[in-house]
């Protein structure tokens, strides 16, 4: 286990703030409003899934020059919990750590998860400054990180903080869950009766109007549990009928006349959003096994319904779905973000992926790449109403790995694409130019080495 010098020190390493992570300048613990503001920021971590607030560090991760000794040494755990619980409802983990090096001073505060998922504040937080009343937060407010801001919940919070309750509550039962090992005529009968009960039971809640969000989350993590596992297993039957079954589940968001099934309160954007947020980790599952094939029967699912005629796959059609009525995040950057933020915080994915969380990135992003990839070559043309290059918002280097696999082996290469070399070398053209259009901050066109570089120059368009 790190000591605390090596943990800030790496924190400090980080050069930024994000959701997990604040840096503070200073701290009077007994200056109201220095009290208030870090309350309102313990709150949001709490509410996040936890998080880390190092005092004694500037914006960028540098050397803070304003917490003095003085400072320091009247800092504690004792105290601040004192003080947080006229705002906050105990239980709550909070775990403050303090240490000095480099001639510098600095506390350390953990937050974990809070038992309920979210803090309500029991009491309005104020302070007079320049003679004025300066009002932060008030009773019954909900604040959550979004990046490394701390700021009120919103509609896309309540949905990831209800997913996040399911996940632990299911997490002491789906252990339980004894799938019969995927092979064998009697043990697919039995997997096959699983995942269709599952489908059966929605559609059964859905016609009776008593399903919730809740339901779906619960369905929808057992189906895709089984798929991974069958990726693990190499069981290319079972990944099918895992992935056929939540397309299914998909095609419940339209009606039999294929229009959007609105009644009873039902939202299908609700539906099709949660899947969306799963199927990165469907794909990052596959491109962890370098099954790059079945990135491509992810990818490529149709529409079922009217929007099919404008949509000619469900991931680019829930996409855009989600955004319109504000599902994604858009503060974080794009779908993968929530599907990051799911992965970490679920315990079901967690353990069943194994993944840490820079490899989960990765692993996330690359099927993002190779979902907008496959389109393209599919398509045969190179058209947004197809794809959106989310993976934009990450480094390019995350999906180097991969492309050496897909591209510069010719086997791999026949399995994975439809085309010839020179309009694959295209097709990456393509989606590299709409990803640095999308994140130019990260993604960059270009940036090819070596042998992928010669690849990619004999590019050729599509006839």
């Amino acid at each position: 286990m790190l000591d605390i010098e090596q943990k800030i020190r790496a924190l400090l390493g980080q050069g930024s703030e994000h959701e997990r992570l604040d840096y503070k300048q200073s701290l009077d613990i007994d200056d109201k409003a220095d009290l208030i503001e870090i309350t309102k920021d313990i709150a949001a971590m709490l509410s996040s899934g936890g998080g880390s607030l190092l005092i004694g560090a500037d914006d960028n991760g540098g050397f803070g020059t304003r917490f003095t000794d003085g400072l320091y040494d009247k800092f504690d755990e004792t105290t601040l919990r004192a003080k947080l619980k006229k705002y906050i409802d105990e239980p709550f983990d909070v775990h403050v750590s303090s240490v000095k090096f480099d001639g510098h001073n600095f506390v350390l505060i953990e937050c974990e998860g809070y038992r309920d998922g979210f803090v309500v504040l029991k009491a309005d937080g104020q302070y007079e400054k320049n003679g004025k009343i300066k009002l932060i937060f008030r009773s019954s407010e909900v604040f959550v990180r979004h990046g490394s801001a701390s700021e009120r919940w919103r509609q896309h919070d309540i949905r990831r903080i209800i997913a996040s309750q399911v996940s632990k509550e299911r997490a002491t039962w789906i252990k339980e869950l004894s799938f019969l090992e995927p092979s064998g005529t009697e043990n697919y009968r039995h997997i096959k009766s699983e995942v269709k009960a599952e489908l059966s039971l929605i559609r059964s809640k859905l016609n009776d109007a008593t399903l919730t969000e809740p339901d779906i989350v619960v369905s929808l993590d057992k189906i895709i549990r089984i798929g991974i596992e069958a990726i693990d297993d190499e069981n290319d039957k079972v990944f099918n009928l895992s992935l056929t079954t939540v397309h299914d589940i998909y095609g419940l968001g339209f009606d039999s006349r294929g229009n959007w099934r609105l009644n009873n309160g039902f939202d299908p954007v609700e539906l099709w959003y949660s899947i969306l947020v799963r199927l990165p980790l469907l794909g990052g599952a596959c491109i962890e096994a370098k099954r790059y094939d079945l990135v491509k029967s992810i990818a490529l699912q149709n529409v079922n319904g009217a929007d099919g005629e404008y949509y000619s796959n469900w991931y680019r059609h829930a996409l855009t779905m989600s955004a319109r009525q504000n599902y994604t995040p858009q503060d974080d950057g794009s779908i993968l973000a929530a599907t990051t933020r799911l992965f970490r915080q679920d315990l079901m994915y967690k353990e069943l992926l194994g993944w840490d969380d820079d490899q989960g990135r990765t692993y996330i992003v690359s099927f993002d790449y190779l979902a907008c990839l496959m389109i393209v070559d599919h398509m045969k043309r190179s058209d947004d109403s197809d794809y959106y290059t989310s993976f934009g918002f990450y480094e390019k280097t995350r999906i180097m790995p991969m492309m050496r696999d897909i591209v510069l082996d010719a086997d791999t290469r026949g399995k994975v694409f439809d085309s010839q070399p020179p309009q694959i070398a295209y097709a990456i053209n393509c989606v590299d130019d709409m990803g640095s259009r999308v994140g130019r901050q990260f993604w960059h066109k270009g940036q090819w080495r070596g042998e992928l570089a010669d690849f990619i120059q004999n590019a050729e368009p599509f006839n």
